[in-house]
């Protein structure tokens, strides 16, 4: 190869290398310069098939708020509410969420857990999880067995009460119908969505630069991240829902997908003959299918009628409510990958306030850890077993109450009764500090007096 190709190759590397790395650098420059493009490119690029949540939310009273509607409970309703909102500062909830969806062998893992807490301990706890097709449910408050049905299991009880056999039925060619990139209505729908973007932006644009952030993720890793702020009136966010399902509502490239969707799900319950194992005549299919193509322009607009109407009567009864804008912080990270969102509203002087952090996308999510105790009960054995179910149930009751009322959360939000009712009247403070050590010194007692008085 001569000195003059060598030089030639050289100049064509250094350009496409130039050429790729300004592109990244330039599509970057022109996302960020846009609070509302920086934030829908980053919601529709996200890998949602495989994801890694973590939660918090945490509720706060003001003061003001309270006072007067506890004239009628405290010889001094200022104290009061000051002593309320102490008591709900404590109150809180936590959780995570996963799901991974593999559209290769149609699986799907889901996996949540979630807490009720008081001083960031455990009152209350509660998950589910779905994996290889098996539902678990469950709350280790409560009891330490695990509530589990398959799809099997639920499918068997459906024949032997229908003697419709869904066991035999193909799902995956059902679930194949959603896979609608190559769709020619999905593409021609997904060509025209200016409109809705157009909306959007609208609605967005009051969203704003922050300050950048480190955001920390479950596994201990801290991340760097810009960060979108939005301040959206409550009626401001209807209006926004309601211009989208207008928008909807004349979409005909929209319209055409649902249709032809639903008509071509039906045409392959006829095709497959899964008509007969759900035990349906195919005329009635075959009816439903013609209902669909003579008046499905109506049934379209009356549901987004219905649908927008809802929100124009919500529209309306928030002139009356007492509502602050509603704030939302997003942080982004370097690859465009939402990392956290920050929720906070008031209305009436009742704060909300909600933190939910991407941990994981894609690959990165890890699907090992399940919801679960070791030790099962079988949902269906409990339907075809009323005695069973009495006993479990009992189990739960006894196992449940046991666990709160020995529970640490318990044991400081009853120290806290006492210690933050100081700021009440002495008479009203003397009956919670009586109400307390009636709590401790009869701890062991409980139990069995909220069952006697559950008449069990």
């Amino acid at each position: 190869m001569n000195k003059k190709m060598l030089i030639a190759i050289a100049i064509a590397v250094a350009v496409i290398v130039v050429g790729a790395v300004g592109f990244t650098v330039v599509k970057g420059i022109v996302i960020k310069s846009n609070p509302v493009n920086y934030l829908l490119y980053s919601a529709t690029h996200n890998q949602y098939e495989a994801v890694d949540m973590s939660f918090t939310g945490s509720i706060n009273i003001e003061e003001e708020a309270l006072s007067s509607m506890l004239s009628f409970y405290s010889t001094d309703p200022d104290a009061m509410a000051k002593f309320v909102s102490a008591m709900v500062d404590g109150v809180s909830i936590d959780g995570g969420v996963k799901w991974k969806m593999n559209k290769g062998d149609k699986k799907l893992f889901f996996s949540e857990e979630a807490a009720i807490n008081y001083a960031d301990k455990p009152l209350f706890t509660f998950g589910a999880s779905l994996n290889e097709d098996q539902l678990t449910l469950g709350s280790e408050t409560l009891l330490d067995k695990s509530f589990v049905v398959s799809k099997k299991d639920l499918f068997d009880y459906i024949k032997s009460e229908t003697e419709v056999d869904l066991n035999q039925v193909n799902f995956d060619k059902y679930i194949d119908l959603l896979d609608m990139e190559k769709d020619p209505l999905y593409k021609a729908f997904k060509k025209d969505i200016e409109n809705y973007v157009d909306i959007a932006k609208t609605g967005l644009d009051a969203l704003e630069k922050g300050e950048r952030k480190d955001v920390l993720l479950a596994n201990g890793k801290s991340i760097k991240c810009d960060v979108l702020t939005l301040s959206i009136k409550y009626d401001e966010m209807l209006k926004l829902y309601i211009d989208l399902m207008t928008e909807a509502k004349s979409d005909e490239e929209l319209k055409a997908l649902f249709k032809g969707k639903m008509i071509e799900a039906l045409n392959l319950v006829i095709s497959s003959e899964d008509y007969i194992l759900l035990n349906v005549e195919s005329s009635e299919i075959t009816a439903a299918i013609e209902d669909l193509e003579m008046n499905f322009d109506t049934m379209w607009t009356s549901a987004l009628d219905e649908a927008i109407f809802m929100y124009q009567e919500m529209l309306g009864q928030s002139a009356t409510i007492v509502t602050e804008p509603m704030v939302y912080s997003f942080a982004i990270d370097s690859k465009y990958n939402l990392r956290q969102v920050v929720t906070s509203a008031n209305t009436m002087g009742i704060g909300i306030e909600q933190t939910m952090t991407y941990n994981a996308y894609g690959d990165e999510v890890k699907t090992e850890a399940l919801f679960g105790a070791a030790e099962t009960v079988q949902i269906i054995e409990l339907i075809n077993d009323p005695d069973l179910a009495t006993q479990i149930g009992t189990e739960a009751l006894d196992q449940g109450l046991t666990n709160i009322i020995e529970s640490e959360a318990l044991s400081l939000l009853m120290t806290d009764l006492e210690e933050k009712s100081s700021v009440l009247p002495a008479e009203e403070q003397q009956a919670i500090v009586e109400m307390v050590k009636y709590f401790f010194e009869n701890q062991d007692l409980l139990k069995d007096m909220v069952i006697d008085g559950m008449g069990l």
